[in-house]
């Protein structure tokens, strides 16, 4: 025997090989497809079968809730980003609004010290004006 003639064999045999394979799978295809048509005549004619399909809806309707934490999970830079700007925001209008509770807290101590002024002022006067 020389190579060429091992080779063909060994290409023959590795034909053989792919072809029952081949049908092999083709089988095991079958027979999942058959499996498949058996497990849904079982479901449709279990007792339960109601039930299975007042737990698919509600299945449905939290998948339809879970909709936004879904987006949270797919897109967490601009979750975070969102998150940030709205810290931002917050810290500048508290920043903000103790400003403007100083400035009132000035604003109303320097108007208490006028009217003493005015009020010592107004005695003085009042007393000069009496006599």
């Amino acid at each position: 025997m020389n190579d060429k003639e091992i080779i063909t064999i060994f290409q023959r045999n590795l034909d053989d090989f792919k072809s029952d394979i081949k049908e092999d799978i083709r089988e095991l295809k079958d027979d999942v497809k058959e499996l498949r048509k058996e497990s849904l005549n079982q479901c449709d004619n279990c007792k339960n079968a109601s039930d299975l399909k007042v737990l698919s809806n509600k299945v449905e309707v939290i998948d339809n809730e879970l909709s936004e934490y879904r987006m949270i999970k797919k897109y967490p830079k601009i979750v975070i980003g969102a998150f940030i700007v709205f810290a931002l925001v917050s810290i500048l209008q508290i920043y903000s609004y103790i400003g403007t509770i100083k400035r009132n807290y000035n604003y109303n101590q320097k108007m208490n010290q006028t009217e003493y002024v005015e009020s010592v002022e107004n005695i003085g006067y009042k007393s000069i004006i009496r006599e």
